[in-house]
């Protein structure tokens, strides 16, 4: 992505489309966001301990447990005034 840095953001727009969002950089210009959001499954790590039911003996069983959770990626675009794009951030959340 990092490709679109000097060209005009006509050529950003013609190949991603439409940003989700657009901010205002307090400079002339614009950020252009473009979020994506999956669902994946994160394994937590705490142990949670049951005791009892299965157990014969004074051992605890120790299991992990898995939960569902949405993995977001934000590919931000700086576009000055002149509708050049100067500057590219990815973040992960």
């Amino acid at each position: 992505m990092k490709k679109f840095v000097g060209q005009p953001s006509s050529q950003l727009e013609a190949k991603l489309g439409q940003p989700n969002e657009r901010v205002h950089d307090r400079q002339g210009g614009e950020i252009w966001n473009y979020i994506a959001r999956q669902q994946s499954r994160r394994l937590e790590q705490e142990n949670h301990v049951v005791t009892g039911a299965y157990n014969t003996t004074d051992k605890a069983t120790t299991w992990n447990l898995s939960r569902a959770g949405v993995n977001t990626t934000v590919r931000s675009f700086y576009v000055n005034h002149d509708g050049i794009v100067y500057r590219y951030k990815w973040r992960e959340e």
